[in-house]
Order: C-alpha cells, then sequence, then structure tokens
C-alpha cells in the first residue's frame, strides 16, 4: 500500500514542498519495514540504502530547513541501526562458533 501511494505522488505534476515530505516520510517508513523484515542481509542492504537516497534526493525539494534536518537525522539514525543490526548478526556468529569449540567431544 505504501509503494501504491508513492507511485501515486509521483504521478502528480504537482511540485509542492508538502508533497515532497509526504514521499520522503512514506520512504522512510519503508525503510523501517525492510529493517524488520526477515529476507536476506543483501536485500536488506540494498532496499534500505535505496530508500535512504531517495529521501536524501527529495531532501533538495523541501526549503524549510528544520524539516531538511529532521530528515538528516532520520536518515543517520535509520543508518545507525542498521550499522547496529549487521554488526550485531556479525557477533551473534562469532559467539555460537565459540560455543561449538567449547564443547566437550562427546556432547558434539
Amino acid at each position: 500500500m505504501c509503494l501504491k501511494a508513492l507511485k501515486m505522488t509521483k504521478n502528480l505534476e504537482i511540485q509542492d514542498p508538502r508533497l515532497s515530505l509526504l514521499q520522503a516520510k512514506l520512504h522512510l517508513f519503508l525503510t523501517s519495514l525492510y529493517l524488520h523484515d526477515k529476507n536476506e542481509e543483501m536485500t536488506l542492504l540494498l532496499n534500505v540504502n535505496s530508500e535512504l537516497e531517495a529521501v536524501t534526493k527529495l531532501q533538495a525539494e523541501i526549503k524549510k530547513s528544520d524539516v531538511n534536518t529532521a530528515l538528516s537525522h532520520y536518515t543517520c539514525l535509520t543508518q545507525a541501526y542498521l550499522y547496529y543490526k549487521n554488526t550485531e548478526k556479525t557477533h551473534q556468529a562469532k559467539r555460537q562458533f565459540r560455543q561449538k569449540e567449547t564443547l566437550p567431544q562427546e556432547i558434539r
């Protein structure tokens, strides 16, 4: 439904900062859906990065500095969460590997 709304707003021929803000918010909403979806890591990275690039492009169309600042904060927080999520998976894999190494031979 969010993708449909994005497509509809892009098809409108109106240049309005409020419409650009709506599109940016929809892209950020899609980003949160991608982050919490149980997808492959590569598709997650590609989807989130493409959505954040779209938000960055839309920031140029928005004239209000406070809105641009807020969107910048949202994109930075999303990138930080994506980095955290990736490092968390790496650390979990390392912990599981270490636990398997420390198990006695009879349990394996």
